[in-house]
């Protein structure tokens, strides 16, 4: 939690500088003042940096990380695909029916995952 609050500010403080901003829009946000975008960012790169010290450290103690790299092979190719999509969606606004489609398809390969 710690590392996505770091690594959300930095990208934050980032997105500010450059100007990769989001304008208020009230009629499809509540927010009143400008907000910056990639935050997601953020908050993947400190989930990643942790998994690979959960990995490191079963690797540290002499154990094998097989339990922990499994569920990652279940649920990286969805995760992965999911912050593509917000990524896509901030950088380029993508359509309500595209984020759906997208987002049942990562629930898809929740359920099959022999496809990916």
């Amino acid at each position: 939690m710690v590392l996505s609050m770091v690594a959300t500010r930095y990208v934050r403080d980032i997105a500010v500088t450059r100007g990769w901003i989001r304008q208020t829009d009230r009629r499809h946000h509540t927010h009143t003042s400008p907000v910056p975008r990639l935050g997601g960012v953020g908050i993947f790169i400190g989930f990643v940096i942790s998994l690979a010290l959960l990995v490191t450290g079963y690797y540290i103690i002499g154990r094998n990380p097989v339990y922990i790299t499994g569920i990652l092979q279940r649920f990286g190719p969805p995760a992965v695909l999911i912050f593509f999509l917000g990524l896509a969606d901030d950088i380029f606004d993508v359509p309500a029916w595209v984020k759906f489609g997208t987002q049942i398809a990562a629930a898809l390969l929740m359920f099959f995952p022999a496809c990916a």
